[in-house]
């Protein structure tokens, strides 16, 4: 597929305006696969953007406070005056909350399945009590018909900072997953699906959906890793690996769990 197929609107946050690897990592192997805007919450000076630069047509880093959703906004709004949508298959929205690809995962592979399942996908769902099913919104993607439509840019052009994360969740998470199948008549279609019986799946056990062919690993998920040879046996990408280690020095294994994991292969 050609690369100005698929658009990228990336939302990240940069701790005290330093790239690592691991975002770097992450945009780089998006640029494979598409074009990628970048928007941060955060101020990040010129010298550190130009990790990342080459593999972004725009980058945004400026603090506005609205989280992810309010990057999403700023991108979508760049790209509209800047691009033409319509020389676009799929538009992605997609954060740093993960770490990944890892390795054996081709993204490719796993977009060109995904996009033949219809306008409406991503990496995973939910669908845990009281909550409506959903597409996880760190990736999300929606078909031309959808991206290019007045009433998805209207979505998008209201989001606004919300008084916490449940309200952003229920409004524009959730929101966006009611709206776009409500005004489009589709379905989703995703890699991974979590039901309420296995919603925390991405953070509790994060390598059954990296066994069935998921790409990415939640970075908060690594707060619940065994050890770090589960790390090192599910991800085997040495500068993946590394900047996991080191973003997670904090991280202190459970002698418990880390023998129930030996016992068990992990």
């Amino acid at each position: 597929m050609s690369k100005t197929k698929r658009l990228f609107l990336f939302a990240a946050y940069v701790k005290d305006g330093v790239i690592d690897e691991s975002l770097v990592y992450y945009v780089r192997a998006l640029s494979k696969c598409g074009d990628v805007v970048v928007c941060m919450d955060s101020n990040c000076e010129n010298w550190e953007l130009k990790k990342i630069k080459k593999f972004a047509v725009h980058i945004i880093a400026r603090r506005h406070g609205e989280y992810d959703f309010g990057s999403y906004k700023r991108a979508f709004a760049w790209a509209q005056k800047n691009l033409d949508f319509c020389n676009y298959d799929f538009v992605y929205l997609v954060n740093d909350s993960v770490y990944g690809p890892v390795s054996g995962v081709n993204i490719g592979s796993v977009l060109n399945k995904l996009e033949k399942g219809g306008d409406f996908i991503g990496m995973v769902s939910n669908q845990d009590i009281g909550v409506s099913r959903h597409i996880q919104s760190w990736f999300v993607g929606v078909g031309k018909r959808i991206a290019t439509s007045k009433k998805f840019a209207q979505f998008i052009n209201s989001i606004k900072k919300q008084n916490n994360k449940n309200d952003i969740v229920m409004k524009y998470e959730i929101g966006l997953s009611e709206f776009v199948m409500a005004a489009f008549h589709v379905d989703m279609h995703v890699l991974f699906e979590q039901d309420n019986h296995m919603c925390n799946t991405m953070y509790n056990k994060p390598y059954i959906p990296v066994k069935y062919g998921m790409p990415f690993i939640k970075k908060s998920a690594i707060q619940h890793m065994m050890s770090w040879n589960f790390l090192e046996k599910y991800i085997g990408n040495d500068i993946l690996y590394n900047t996991i280690k080191l973003n997670g020095l904090h991280i202190k294994p459970r002698p418990i769990k880390c023998m129930w994991a030996r016992l068990h292969g992990f």
